[in-house]
This record gives C-alpha cells, structure tokens and sequence, in this order.
C-alpha cells in the first residue's frame, strides 16, 4: 500500500470521493494516509446511499421500510450488476449510480416506491 499511496493521492487530488457506505473506505485509507502525510484524507465525501434515499425516500411516510442495499439501488436503476466485492467492478457501479443519481437529482426526478399494502394502513 505504501508504494502505490504516492500516486493515488495524487490521483485523488483535491476531488470528492464517492462511494457507498464510504466511511469504513475512508477508515482503512486514512490508516496509512495518516503516516504518510501526517492527516487523514480531508476531501469532501459523496455517499451514493444518501443521495439515493433523497431519491427515492425523501418524504416517506414513518412507516416506510427503507432498501438501501446496494442489490436494490442497482435494480432500481437499471444497472446491470458486474458482480460485487471485486474492487474494479464495484467502483465502476458505484460510479454508474452516482453519474444516474446525480442527474435525477438535478431534474428533481424521484424513483417510485410501492404503496402501502392495505394491510399495513393505519388504524382509524
């Protein structure tokens, strides 16, 4: 890891990082980060989680049950799954849900989620 830090630190830059659920990412680089340049990695985070619960969540009533397993943010958007825990392919979904999510939430578009069952509607 610490041959190749150099160079992706450089890569990095000053972007944002994106991922999912990206805060044990940033734990495990910022162990070896904090050796090398003395801080963790203070670039701003992108959490693909969130921006798909603004999607498709935001506003829900209390009782909604919330999906937001990568599987389902996948399915939900139509990309196709490359096979998870290899590092290139989640990367390269990770960045095909953030590029959709972005734009839905620059159109302001929403993905739909099934009403409540009847049998889940409130007692009156």
């Amino acid at each position: 890891m610490f041959r190749i830090l150099p160079d992706l630190l450089r890569f990095i830059g000053g972007r944002p990082i994106i991922g999912y659920y990206i805060d044990f990412d940033i734990r495990m680089l910022d162990k070896y980060v904090l050796r090398q340049i003395q801080t963790k990695l203070p670039n701003p985070r992108l959490e693909v989680s969130e921006m798909y619960y603004a999607c498709k969540y935001k506003g829900a009533p209390l009782n909604t049950l919330y999906d937001l397993r990568f599987s389902s943010i996948l399915a939900d958007l139509g990309i196709p799954s490359l096979g998870q825990h290899d590092a290139l392919n989640d990367t390269l979904m990770t960045a095909m849900i953030y590029l959709q999510l972005r734009d839905m939430l620059d159109r302001g578009v929403r993905i739909s989620r099934p009403r409540a069952r009847p049998d889940h509607a409130p007692m009156g």
